[in-house]
């Protein structure tokens, strides 16, 4: 058992200044009033701080949503029409214009490009053109394509672009006289008439001419009885380019 100069010895050397044992110690001293004192009143201030710590939380906290700005109520934003919704709006479409001696030819190109010359529809074009006694057709220009620019935010709708095909074909019949205008394919009758009508019939077309209505070319490859009524349509038609024989 220790002595009590060399328990205070031993603190010493484990550099504790004060020890309060949790039993009491035999031999040891009666503990000093000072420090058990400071040490109660230590205990006593910091229960009694915790409640004030709360309650001035809980004033902060308030004051703090007091300073909040209220919320104002705002008009809603006026949508504008999207670049996208303007691409989804406007039409797809490829129509290739040609001209055969006083005839013009519009035909829609599925595949955007125009015929090669051994393509089954070019030759049907061939044989067609041969038999209404017109020369070769010959490619005007490059093929329209609709839409003309990508993400534009220009109107491309229905109307923008019968607007264009329509003045496409005007320049070229003020450039050369156009006895009549075949339109070969539904688009190319959609963009450049603005209406329907039916297949093998004629129609005028405001500020152009007179017009022709054809099926595609891919139409008439399909189907042979078209040829007949082909053949039987031209004979009545074929007095617009043929008047002066």
């Amino acid at each position: 058992m220790l002595t009590e100069p060399r328990r205070r010895a031993v603190l010493t050397a484990m550099q504790v200044d004060c020890w309060l044992p949790r039993t009491p110690l035999p031999f040891a001293p009666p503990p000093r009033a000072h420090m058990l004192n400071a040490t109660q009143r230590a205990h006593v201030v910091k229960k009694s701080n915790e409640p004030q710590t709360v309650a001035a939380a809980v004033r902060r906290e308030s004051a703090d949503k007091a300073r909040l700005p209220l919320a104002v109520p705002t008009k809603p934003a006026k949508k504008r029409p999207s670049v996208k919704a303007n691409a989804l709006s406007a039409p797809h479409f490829s129509l290739q214009l040609l001209r055969a001696g006083d005839c013009l030819l519009l035909l829609d190109c599925p595949y955007g490009e125009f015929l090669q010359s051994r393509e089954p529809a070019y030759l049907l074009l061939l044989d067609i053109s041969r038999a209404a006694q017109l020369p070769p057709p010959r490619p005007v220009g490059e093929p329209v394509s609709w839409p003309l620019l990508a993400n534009s935010k220009v109107a491309q709708d229905n109307q923008a672009a019968r607007d264009y095909v329509q003045g496409f074909i005007r320049t070229q019949q003020e450039a050369q006289f156009s006895a009549c205008l075949w339109l070969l394919g539904a688009d190319a009758l959609r963009f450049a008439a603005g209406g329907e009508a039916a297949v093998f019939h004629e129609l005028y077309i405001e500020g152009l001419c007179n017009a022709w209505v054809l099926p595609a070319l891919d139409e008439l490859l399909a189907q042979q009885a078209l040829k007949a009524k082909l053949w039987q349509s031209m004979q009545r038609v074929m007095r617009r380019w043929k008047a002066d024989d």
